[in-house]
């Protein structure tokens, strides 16, 4: 894969150390961020906390593509000490780059149509996208499966560039 214009090198003391609280205000930071750069629509965000699941956090949004005569779904799924993770976002804004962590980002960000998205979600993951069912995609005893299912699918369509 061609290394991203937008990446720091993160020193690796900051990347594994934050604390709870500063985790959870970066993540808000990181969602609000893309919501307001990028003008997209927040559909789901997922901070996760157990430690023994490899993703930091999930977020997913509704656009328009280019032409706007589609809507899409992006979604970030970082894994945890990745580029994208909490506190790497945390030392791009200490040292005045927090653009280039969202511009990253972007570029690493899956896009599926908004159809194909659900269908993946209903079809494949067994999720619903009935609220009042147990199996609700955004239900967060639901995290796990949502999070494994969109790794999964990002590894095997996405674009390598």
């Amino acid at each position: 894969m061609q290394h991203n214009k937008w990446r720091l090198n993160v020193p690796h003391d900051e990347s594994i150390m934050i604390s709870p609280e500063a985790r959870q205000i970066a993540f808000k930071q990181i969602y609000m961020g893309y919501t307001k750069r990028y003008q997209m629509k927040l559909l789901y965000a997922f901070l996760n906390y157990d430690p023994d699941k490899m993703t930091d956090y999930l977020i997913v949004y509704k656009v328009r593509n280019d032409d706007n005569t589609a809507n899409l779904i992006m979604y970030d799924l970082a894994p945890i000490f990745s580029d994208r993770c909490t506190p790497n976002y945390r030392y791009y804004k200490q040292v005045k780059k927090a653009g280039q962590f969202f511009k990253y980002g972007l570029d690493e960000m899956t896009t599926l149509e908004e159809s194909r998205f659900y269908e993946y979600i209903e079809k494949y993951l067994l999720l619903s996208r009935d609220k009042k069912e147990d199996t609700y995609w955004k239900d967060p005893k639901n995290a796990a499966i949502l999070c494994e299912g969109l790794l999964d699918l990002s590894l095997r369509y996405k674009v390598k560039q």
